[in-house]
């Protein structure tokens, strides 16, 4: 990956419908300590992109938080507690053009996701529409789309009349 400018972008900027929205990160949602681990190693040595790309993990204290807070780094005090249950595992990238965010998938289901290494999270992109949602509300409802996204795939879709 290019280190991309993050002068663009950024909430309330002019140019920010048709570039790069919020800071260049990716947001990690109900994975272990080690599947964190894998995860970093895998966006240096796979992605080359450790130094361009935060990796930001998700706390209890994260999930009451709005998404802007967890990705700009405003979450509150340091809480390492992990909410149980676990929410789904769920990834949020931000600050990537659309082609990136394909990248970022297709290698992750090439190198974690097809060695077992780590599971298939669900995947869903900062956007100004869920910016300013509370974390753990935007994870159910990213969850529940991709369940009714598996649905309608399972059963040919939609019939309509």
């Amino acid at each position: 990956m290019v280190p991309l400018d993050t002068t663009t972008g950024m909430p309330g900027s002019e140019d920010c419908a048709d570039a790069l929205f919020g800071p260049t990160a990716m947001l990690l949602i109900g994975f272990s300590e080690a599947e964190t681990a894998a995860v970093a190693f895998w966006l240096d040595s796979a992605l080359g992109a450790a130094e361009h790309v935060d990796l930001v993990t998700a706390t209890a204290a994260t999930l009451a938080g709005t998404l802007a807070d967890a990705l700009q780094g405003d979450s509150g005090a340091l809480d390492p507690s992990q909410p149980h249950p676990p929410p789904p595992r769920t990834v949020i990238l931000s600050g990537m053009y659309s082609a990136e965010v394909v990248e970022v998938i297709a290698a992750w289901r090439a190198d974690l996701a097809e060695t077992g290494t780590v599971p298939e999270p669900v995947w869903a992109a900062a956007v100004p529409n869920n910016w300013g949602r509370i974390v753990s509300d935007l994870v159910e409802a990213i969850a529940a789309d991709d369940a009714a996204m598996r649905a309608a795939k399972a059963g040919g879709g939609e019939q309509r009349e």
